[in-house]
């Protein structure tokens, strides 16, 4: 009778479409023995290790208020061959670092010095937020990265513990422009989180660091965990060694980083270890409480989603649906480290992984995946395509940009290559997106084909697709292109230009009449001309990077007379050219020739203006 059950059970799910079955003969466990735990780490994170070449790597796991398993693997420096150990070794955060500011955040909520739905220029005093739209930004726009701010790299990280701005200072110099209304558009904020921070700052009447320090790290006894630098002396022992990949193999390296609040904490997995604890217990660690249960629940809870069919996010996490789950995560990467942390709150589970090297895939969300694969297993069913859904692929097919984009400063030409996906319709009328393929199941939504994942289009009035949202990173929507928009267009646009330009020192020119001595070496302009466009790059790369450091002067001052020497030979070419047609100088072809520079020059700049790299590069 009971197999008679559970069949037919079984049945009605299929039969109702859905795409997760649990298994029928186990219902999900989740982690409770620390050697079996310990026996699927060894499986697979040794395994990260030598695939992605990652030196070293920690992980914790919580459960029911305790630590359940915490080990480290590999390497925390090569050179000085010191192993990665859980409760002693410090990695870099990352964004992870948010968790500890939206923390702050709801705790100064809870006391009533802050309300998340004013407008936080009532908190900042000594300079405002432009009213760039009618709707102010509110704290809660900035925990759930909608108060609509463009994204900038600057400032993320440096290389002497001396270099960057103070977070008041970073606050006010680094404003960035509103290209949203709040609210509206998710678009993943880094100045957000600093807002944030220094809006605790400030109502809390002590330095952000001193905040974290005295009203986090003490009640979760967070040892091991440091957010100034430089690290202090019995902590610096301990710092795990970043890496990246070079050519001829790893490099290491050290990151330093001047804004604490959204990417400046190390700390071992243990430490972060209590912090989940506290995040899983209602707000309390041991005999210590950070939150009160109601304000966990508060911060917990969904409060903003593009689309009402999607996950979203909370007041800091990343909500996830996988494998009949509701995850809360959150990543973090910096350049050389990365790390993801995710909690299970029905299931009282957390897990927090760190690795001192970046690798894509990332290795945090293999491995989060992983770990719900072997703890909470599923059976899959494919998605039941809707009817008609051949013919409606084309209609979504196109380039998207991210809504995390940059319109001031020089990151734009960074995002094009790295913030641009294209939809593409595949024959047999499924869509591929960022190695992804979905399925339309009902109109504008669609399903992974070969996993859990949905993908929600949106349309104008006129029906054409304008913006689609996935589950995957909730922090991010994608919004459509038009064809002139293209990133490809305009490194077709820039390819053309460096053609025409490398032309010149293969092309003799003879352009002015023999007694008009004088105008004889214009023959040459178009060359320099193009010398000057084609080594602009090279001397205004290494020039903007002298204002990241204080190792080095800042020599960005040259700027504007680098431009001013191109702009003159662009104007002293474009007058010979308009002097070669009124006059008729040289041949029709040298004439059509040396137009044909001059156009590239003027496409150039204006190509150089449109990437907002005219001028000294500002990140």
């Amino acid at each position: 009778m009971i197999k008679l059950w559970k069949l037919c059970a079984l049945f009605l799910l299929l039969t109702l479409g859905g795409t997760l079955v649990p298994p029928v003969d186990a219902a999900p466990a989740g982690p409770d023995d620390p050697a079996e735990v310990a026996a699927f780490m060894d499986s697979v994170i040794p395994a990260q290790l030598e695939s992605y070449n990652i030196p070293g790597a920690a992980v914790v796991v919580v459960k029911d208020g305790r630590i359940l398993f915490a080990k480290g693997y590999g390497m925390a420096n090569l050179r000085q061959h010191q192993p990665v150990v859980a409760d002693e070794t410090l990695f870099h955060i990352g964004s992870v670092t948010k968790l500890f500011t939206w923390t702050a955040v709801m705790q100064l909520a809870e006391q009533g010095k802050l309300d998340l739905h004013t407008d936080v220029n009532a908190y900042l005093g000594d300079f405002q937020i432009p009213a760039t739209f009618t709707t102010p930004i509110t704290m809660d726009n900035l925990l759930t990265h909608t108060p609509g701010f463009e994204d900038r790299l600057g400032h993320l990280y440096r290389l002497t513990p001396h270099d960057g701005l103070p977070l008041d200072r970073y606050v006010v110099t680094k404003l960035p422009r509103r290209v949203y209304p709040p609210g509206t558009i998710i678009a993943y904020s880094n100045y957000g989180a600093a807002l944030a921070g220094y809006i605790v700052q400030r109502v809390s009447g002590m330095p952000y660091e001193q905040y974290i320090e005295t009203h986090l790290f003490a009640p979760l006894d967070m040892r091991h965990s440091v957010i100034r630098e430089p690290f202090p002396p019995a902590l610096a022992q301990h710092e795990a060694m970043g890496y990246w990949q070079a050519p001829w193999g790893l490099v290491a390296r050290r990151e330093y980083f001047p804004n604490a609040p959204f990417v400046g904490l190390s700390a071992t997995v243990t430490d972060i270890g209590h912090f989940m604890i506290a995040q899983l217990q209602d707000g309390r660690y041991g005999d210590s409480v950070i939150l009160q249960p109601q304000t966990v629940r508060e911060m917990q809870q969904q409060h903003f989603t593009e689309d009402p069919r999607l996950v979203g996010v909370t007041y800091g996490f990343v909500e996830w649906q996988r494998n009949g789950q509701r995850v809360l995560w959150h990543g973090g990467s910096t350049s050389l480290f990365q790390s993801l942390l995710m909690i299970l709150p029905e299931r009282n589970v957390g897990m927090f992984v760190a690795y001192n090297k970046k690798s894509a895939p990332e290795a945090g969300k293999v491995l989060r995946d992983a770990f719900l694969d072997h703890y909470y297993p599923v059976h899959l069913t494919p998605p039941r395509p809707m009817a008609g859904y051949r013919n409606r692929a084309p209609r979504f097919a196109g380039v998207y940009r991210e809504s995390r984009w940059s319109t001031t400063v020089a990151d734009k030409l960074v995002y094009a290559f790295k913030r641009t996906h294209r939809v593409t319709a595949n024959p047999d009328g499924t869509i591929q997106l960022i190695g992804q393929t979905y399925v339309e199941v009902a109109p504008d939504e669609f399903h992974e084909v070969d996993g859990q994942g949905k993908l929600i289009f949106h349309e104008d009035a006129s029906g054409t697709p304008t913006l689609a949202a996935y589950d995957t990173d909730p922090h991010r929507v994608l919004l459509r292109l038009q064809w002139y928009e293209d990133p490809s267009l305009y490194m077709w646009l820039l390819a053309f230009c460096w053609l025409v330009f490398g032309s010149t020192w293969f092309v003799e020119l003879r352009l002015a009449p023999r007694h008009l001595w004088y105008l004889d070496d214009a023959r040459f302009l178009p060359r320099w001309l193009s010398f000057l466009a084609m080594v602009y790059p090279v001397i205004m790369a290494p020039l903007s990077m002298t204002a990241l450091s204080r190792a080095v002067p800042d020599l960005t001052f040259l700027a504007p007379f680098i431009v001013m020497i191109f702009l003159l030979a662009l104007g002293l070419a474009l007058a010979f050219a308009l002097l070669m047609w009124h006059r008729r100088y040289g041949t029709l072809w040298e004439r059509l020739y040396y137009t044909l520079v001059v156009y590239a020059a003027l496409i150039y700049l204006w190509w150089l203006s449109y990437w907002n790299l005219l001028g000294a590069w500002r990140f």
